[in-house]
C-alpha cells in the first residue's frame, strides 16, 4: 500500500445485472470478499507545474492495485505523464473488488496503460469487479489504453467505467477483450463478462452509455448478429470538439477498410462530440496492430504528434 492522500470510501455497487447478486451469495473457501488484498483501491490525481510537466499531486493504493512513479516516454511531448497500472497477483480472482478513481486537473496531459494483459481467472464462486471513475478538466488530454483484458475458463468480471469529459478536453479510450486462452484450448468458456461505458458532460448530462453482456454457455456468441466467427474485439472512443469529426470518421474508416484479416468500422457518437471504432478479429496481435495505426492516426490529427515508443 502507497499513500499520499486519504483513503476513499469503498462502496459497493448495487446495480449489477442480477446474475452477480446470485453469485454474491456464495463466499469462496479462500480469502473472502473484502479481506486483505481483495478489495484494490487507486486514487491518484495529476497537475500541471510551471513548465508544462504533468506530475502525480495525490495518490492512494491498495493491494492488488499498485503503480509505477509518473514516466516519460514521449520525446514530442516530453511533460505528458506515463503511468502503468500493475497488479502484482498477477490477474483478478474471485471475490475481488476493485475500485479506481482518476482526476486530470486542468491543462494536464496523462497516458494511462497497464503493465501486461490482463487476466480474469476460473472462478468456482463468487466473481470479479471493477469500477472506474475517470474526471478530466478543461484544455486536459488523457489516453487510456490498457492491453487487453483475457477472459479464462469458468471466470465472471463485471466492469463499469465512468468518463467524465469536460468540453475543451480530449480523451482517447481503447479496449480489446480477449476470448480465453486459445492456444490452451479456451474459446468463449467464460461464464459471464458484463461492461458497461458512460461518458458524461461536467454537468452530469450524459453523452453516450453502452453495456454489454456475455454468458456464452446461455446465448451462443458466435452467432450472426454477435461476433460471428470472430474471436477478439476491440472499442476505440474519441471524445473532441475541435476537431472535424466527419472527416476524422471517413479517414478512420478508409484505414479500416484496408486491413486485412479484421472487420472494423467508424461512426460518430451520438452526442456528436466524438467517434468510436469497432475492431473484430481472428488473433489479438492482428486487432491490437489495428487499433495501433487507428491511435496513430487521430494522435496525429489531434496533437500533430506520432506514436511514442512504448515498451511493455
Amino acid at each position: 500500500m502507497s499513500s499520499t492522500g486519504s483513503k476513499p470510501t469503498y462502496y459497493p455497487d448495487t446495480s449489477l445485472p442480477t446474475q452477480f447478486c446470485e453469485f454474491d451469495r456464495e463466499q469462496p473457501n479462500q480469502l473472502r470478499v473484502g479481506a486483505a488484498g481483495k478489495e484494490g483501491v487507486l486514487n491518484v490525481t495529476f497537475k500541471r507545474d510551471g513548465n508544462d510537466n504533468t506530475f502525480i499531486s495525490k495518490q492512494y493504493t491498495q493491494l492488488p492495485f499498485h503503480i509505477t512513479r509518473v514516466l516519460r516516454l514521449d520525446d514530442n511531448l516530453p511533460g505528458m505523464a506515463f503511468l502503468y497500472i500493475q497488479m502484482p497477483t498477477g490477474g483478478l480472482l474471485q471475490g475481488d473488488r476493485l475500485q479506481a478513481c482518476i482526476n486530470l486537473e486542468q491543462g494536464t496531459q496523462v497516458h494511462i496503460t497497464t503493465q501486461s494483459v490482463s487476466k480474469v481467472y476460473r472462478m468456482d464462486k463468487n466473481y470479479a469487479s471493477q469500477i472506474t471513475d475517470i474526471h478530466v478538466g478543461k484544455g486536459a488530454f488523457l489516453e487510456y489504453y490498457p492491453d487487453a483484458l483475457l477472459l479464462q475458463k469458468g471466470s465472471r468480471y463485471s466492469q463499469k467505467t465512468r468518463l467524465v469529459v469536460h468540453d475543451d478536453a480530449t480523451v482517447i479510450y481503447g479496449e480489446i477483450v480477449l476470448p480465453g486462452r486459445v492456444a490452451s484450448g479456451e474459446l468463449f468458456d467464460y461464464e459471464i463478462y458484463h461492461s458497461d461505458l458512460l461518458a458524461e458532460y461536467c454537468n452530469g448530462k450524459p453523452r453516450f452509455r453502452e453495456s454489454l453482456l456475455l454468458e456464452p454457455e446461455q446465448i451462443d456468441v458466435t452467432r450472426q448478429g454477435m461476433l460471428g466467427h470472430w474471436k477478439v474485439f476491440g472499442n476505440f472512443y474519441v471524445i473532441n470538439k475541435t476537431v472535424n469529426l466527419d472527416q476524422l470518421s471517413d479517414e478512420v474508416h478508409d484505414i479500416l477498410q484496408d486491413q486485412e484479416g479484421i472487420l472494423g468500422g467508424c461512426s460518430l457518437l451520438p452526442s456528436h462530440d466524438g467517434i468510436v471504432v469497432r475492431i473484430l478479429g481472428q488473433h489479438h496481435r492482428k486487432v491490437k496492430t489495428t487499433m495501433d495505426q487507428v491511435w496513430g492516426w487521430v494522435r496525429q490529427k489531434l496533437i500533430s504528434t506520432p506514436l511514442p515508443q512504448i515498451r511493455k
